[in-house]
Formats: structure tokens, C-alpha cells, sequence
């Protein structure tokens, strides 16, 4: 068993339509014998990840970053520049993005979480901190979900994974660079381990507060008498509060959860055969870490880490660094990213 150590931009606008395009090229991996980690609590401030300037970094992540392609000066020394982007998925919705350009050719593709946006979470100082360890990212919004088009809806995950596909296919086609990595936060979580589950191009994924049994918070989250309404009703009309504090309404389908219900996530975990890293609080009360265990037990290739103290969203200053240091601690060592 593992312990961890204690311890201004100019964007510029490009837009990319997704073509029809045959799987990438598979990308070899390495095996792996599953193990659990469990993380112990790190010291340091919580400000270190916060801005784009200097950082102070907490523990060991592997030490320096290596240059990747030509061997670019802003992968030696850490130095970044991020690019607001968008790109189309298979719908012709523009997706918005950010791409946070390290001078890596590896890119990591980063996910987020049911009515969030590519800014929430901790994903801007994730990407900050690969970028000062010389790693590019690019985060995106899906369809219906911060800056991007489409329409707001509950479930949709494989629609999702059609948006993930066109992420991956934007950076591979037009930024000239490979996905070495995918990390998604709670149903991007799920969306993450989906895309593994089907596309098997990704070598690594990261799973931050995933779900394993889908008809679980269903009735927590929208009432017990949920379900008999949809059967009587077909919609009920909800409004959620979604990323920067706005409210959306929209109409909540028996179809949109009769999908997620019958979608079994541990059936299509047995099917991943990316290296992947699972994340989850001990004190999570949305996705309780008894789903993290369920997951690992049927991942081939998996390293289990329970944060313990953690919430679902990682909020305390302390958790929120542990977070962080071990996805780039895994990222730039065991995967050699």
C-alpha cells in the first residue's frame, strides 16, 4: 500500500468541424497489476494552484518536465499560453474550448461534470498545473453546457462521448497532437470510462468521482416519487443551477432515464483496456466511494485512490491539493506523459 508525500493570456479564436474520420492509430500499453492507494493529507497552499504565474509545488511530481516534439523552450521551463478554440461535434454544435499550450504535442483532455463547464471543478488549476510541468490540455464544454450550443438535458452520456470523440479528433487533426490522456470529474467521469470502453485509443484515463450503478441518485436527486410521475407524465419540468450561477429549465424525460438506468457501467468497465486511475472522497455523499471500489474491482488495468475527508467536489483547500498532485504525479510518471 502507497502513501502520498506530505508536503496574462492573449486568447486566440479557431474553429474546427468535425469530419468523418476513421479510428487514430492505437497507442501501445503497458500492463498493470491493480493496487490501492491510499492517500494520506498534504500540506501546502491551496493558492499555489490558482492564476498563471509561478507556482509553488507541493511533494515531488516527477520530477522536471520533459520537451516533447521539436523539444519547445515552453515545455522545458513551464512556461504557457492558452487559446480560446472551438470545435463542431457529429451534430454540428459548436463546442467551446480551452487549450492551455505548454509547447507538448501530447495533449490531456479534460471533462466535466453534470451542469458544469469547462472552468468549473478544479480543471483550471489541473491545467495549470500540467502546463508548469510542461503538459498541454485542452478542456472543452459539452453540448448544451456552458458556452457551447445545443440543448441542456439529463442523461445523454453517449451523446457525450460523441462530444469527447470530436475533442479527441480536434486535437489529433487540427492542433497536430496526440491524447496520451482523458480525466473526467463525476459524469464526465463516466463519459471518460465510456469512451475507453468503446474507442480503446486513449492509453490512461482518470476517473475523479465516478458512477458505477446508474440507477443509484436518480430519486436523491429529483424525489422518490420520480419515477411514477415520469411513467404517468412522460416530462417533468426541472431547472437546474448550473455553472456560474445561472438556472436553466428544461424538461426531464422518462426516455432521458430509462437511458441512464438501463446503462451498465460495470459491464462496460470489464471492456477498458487503458491504464485507468480512479479518484474518489471517502466522504462523498453524491457517489458514495463504495462506487469507486465497484469499478476497480472490474477494471483490468486499474490504481485505486480514496481521498480520504474528501467530498464529491474535493472543496477543502487541502484535498483539493492532494487532488491535483497525485493526477499530475501519475500523469508525468506512470504514464511518462
Amino acid at each position: 500500500m502507497l502513501r502520498l508525500p506530505a508536503g496574462g493570456h492573449h486568447p486566440a479564436s479557431q474553429h474546427y468541424k468535425l469530419p468523418h474520420h476513421p479510428l487514430a492509430r492505437y497507442l501501445k500499453r503497458p500492463s498493470f497489476t491493480p493496487y490501492l492507494v491510499t492517500c494520506a493529507q498534504v500540506s501546502g497552499s491551496y493558492d499555489a494552484y490558482v492564476g498563471t504565474g509561478s507556482h509553488t509545488h507541493v511533494g515531488s511530481l516527477g520530477g522536471p518536465p520533459r520537451a516533447h516534439g521539436s523539444g519547445s523552450k515552453a515545455a522545458m521551463t513551464g512556461a504557457s499560453s492558452t487559446r480560446i478554440l472551438s470545435f463542431s461535434n457529429a451534430h454540428g454544435e459548436r463546442l467551446a474550448a480551452k487549450f492551455v499550450d505548454a509547447g507538448s504535442q501530447d495533449i490531456v483532455i479534460l471533462c466535466h461534470g453534470y451542469a458544469t463547464s469547462k472552468d468549473g471543478f478544479l480543471f483550471p488549476q489541473l491545467a495549470v498545473e500540467l502546463a508548469s510541468r510542461g503538459r498541454s490540455s485542452l478542456r472543452f464544454d459539452f453540448a448544451g453546457n456552458g458556452e457551447s450550443e445545443g440543448a441542456f438535458s439529463f442523461g445523454n452520456y453517449f451523446r457525450e462521448v460523441g462530444d469527447l470523440r470530436a475533442a479527441v479528433m480536434f486535437v489529433r487533426d487540427t492542433l497536430n497532437g496526440n491524447v496520451p490522456a482523458i480525466v473526467g470529474h463525476s459524469k464526465g467521469a463516466n463519459v471518460v470510462l465510456l469512451y475507453a470502453s468503446r474507442f480503446d485509443d486513449v492509453p490512461y484515463v482518470v476517473n475523479i468521482a465516478g458512477r458505477s450503478i446508474m440507477s443509484r441518485g436518480i430519486k436523491e436527486r429529483f424525489g422518490e416519487d420520480i419515477l411514477l410521475r415520469l411513467d404517468q407524465e412522460g416530462a417533468v419540468a426541472q431547472e437546474v443551477r448550473a455553472s456560474g450561477g445561472r438556472r436553466i429549465k428544461y424538461l426531464l424525460t422518462k426516455e432521458s432515464v430509462d437511458e441512464r438506468m438501463k446503462l451498465d457501467m460495470l459491464a462496460e468497465a470489464t471492456k477498458i483496456q487503458a491504464h485507468v486511475l480512479t479518484l474518489h472522497g471517502s466522504s462523498d455523499s453524491v457517489i458514495p466511494v463504495e462506487d469507486a471500489h465497484e469499478l476497480a474491482a472490474r477494471i483490468p488495468h486499474h490504481t485505486l485512490c480514496v481521498v480520504e475527508g474528501a467530498d464529491h467536489n474535493f472543496r477543502q483547500p487541502a484535498v483539493a491539493e492532494q487532488l491535483i498532485q497525485r493526477v499530475v504525479e501519475h500523469l508525468t510518471s506512470v504514464s511518462g506523459l
